[in-house]
């Protein structure tokens, strides 16, 4: 299958989920990612709102912030541009982008370098065991943490994947514009980058 079909049937099965086995699934990624090292020695911490069947981190984001971390959204600014992070608090005002996704108004936005960024949750489309990537086909996240590739891994920031296991195929040939994760996390699994 091209990317574009594993797109297709995947995002196809992630949307036909039912919300309890949606929430079954986000609870036991939730209770995978607050166990490891990069979400416990974070301080600055970017995740998603789900979207499209995504899996529900919104208890992942009301833990950190009761353990006093600040928790960044993604802004998309657009076709071929990089993103960029937004502050997100419990008064933050959110907007529907072009697509639709919640994201912090970009008016009032107070944003962070992406570099800064200790931990970034990332979502994702597919995935393979050595933690290569098919996102929704924008390029956003590999545009805007290329930095990450000459990075000193113990600076940079640390890339978890976030996905239901029934979104993991056998292998993906990465790009050279791709940027690896360093692991992910499903409701059953943890993937290391090899």
């Amino acid at each position: 299958m091209t990317p574009r079909q594993i797109r297709q049937s995947i995002r196809e099965k992630r949307r036909l989920l039912s919300d309890s086995v949606r929430r079954v699934a986000s609870r036991q990624i939730f209770q995978r990612i607050v166990k490891r090292t990069e979400f416990q020695t974070a301080d600055l911490i970017a995740l998603f709102l789900a979207f499209d069947g995504e899996p529900d981190l919104s208890e992942l984001i009301s833990t950190a912030w009761d353990q006093g971390k600040q928790v960044f959204l993604p802004l998309v600014h657009g076709k071929g541009q990089p993103m960029t992070f937004a502050a997100y608090d419990r008064s933050t005002n959110l907007v529907a982008n072009r697509w639709g996704i919640l994201e912090p108004d970009p008016s009032t936005a107070r944003l962070i370098e992406p570099s800064k960024l200790n931990c970034v949750l990332t979502p994702l489309v597919a995935f393979d065991a050595n933690c290569h990537r098919i996102g929704v086909g924008g390029g956003f996240y590999d545009r805007t943490f290329a930095f990450t590739k000459a990075s000193d891994s113990d600076t940079r920031p640390k890339l978890i994947g976030v996905a239901f296991e029934f979104q993991k195929i056998e292998s993906i040939e990465p790009q050279p514009w791709d940027v690896q994760l360093d692991s992910i996390v499903t409701e059953s699994n943890e993937y290391l980058a090899s």
